[in-house]
């Protein structure tokens, strides 16, 4: 799921598999010649609490996460609104950083990969260093910042146990890191994020 702060983001879904935000492919205007491989999804950023969605915005993101390879055209005509609205609207939530029109490769149909979620307690002070240190790791496909026993909880990607481990002993050896708990995933069976309501439950499970 560049720069950017990863762990404030959300990755919504069209189909099911596992996302690799670092592997996510920019695409324009709903269209895309993407390998079957590739799940096509919206990204999300924590900017959408910065800026206002009306229930247009709610039903072109609703609609663009069925299938991220619609076109425009085809969006208004189902939702009864003009193309040059479904246009506008568009491009005003991607130039404020709200959503990218991605394409996610599923490693697990690539070839052998070892999923994990690998929780990270830190040093006080420390935390803001480690997630600049590891954010661009390939090896991490989502990071985010976590409250309880752990400081950061990182899901990554590994070609197989070998490699886990090595990237475990990396993460391990990293300044301010005090504690690792390591979980190895066997298959992931859901993996669909989704904008939150106004009521506080949520468009789409």
């Amino acid at each position: 799921m560049t720069g950017k702060r990863r762990g404030s983001e959300l990755w919504l879904n069209n189909a099911e598999g596992h996302a690799r935000p670092n592997e996510a492919l920019r695409l324009s205007e709903g269209r895309a010649d993407t390998h079957n491989s590739h799940r096509l999804a919206f990204h999300l950023s924590a900017k959408d609490y910065q800026l206002k969605l009306d229930q247009t915005d709610r039903e072109i993101i609703r609609e663009l996460q069925e299938d991220g390879r619609r076109s425009l055209r085809d969006i208004g005509r189902t939702l009864g609104i003009a193309e040059a609205t479904i246009r506008l609207r568009t491009k005003r939530l991607h130039d404020s950083g709200v959503l990218q029109i991605v394409a996610f490769a599923d490693p697990t149909k690539i070839g052998p990969a070892q999923l994990a979620l690998v929780f990270i307690e830190t040093d006080p002070g420390a935390h803001d260093r480690i997630i600049a240190e590891i954010q661009d790791w390939p090896e991490i496909s989502y990071l985010s910042s976590t409250i309880g026993d752990s400081d950061i909880c990182a899901q990554c990607v590994s070609r197989d146990q070998e490699a886990l481990w090595n990237l475990r002993q990396r993460l391990a050896a990293l300044p301010g890191v005090r504690a690792i708990r390591v979980v190895p995933e066997v298959r992931v069976h859901k993996l669909r994020f989704t904008t939150p309501m106004e009521n506080g439950g949520s468009e789409a499970s």
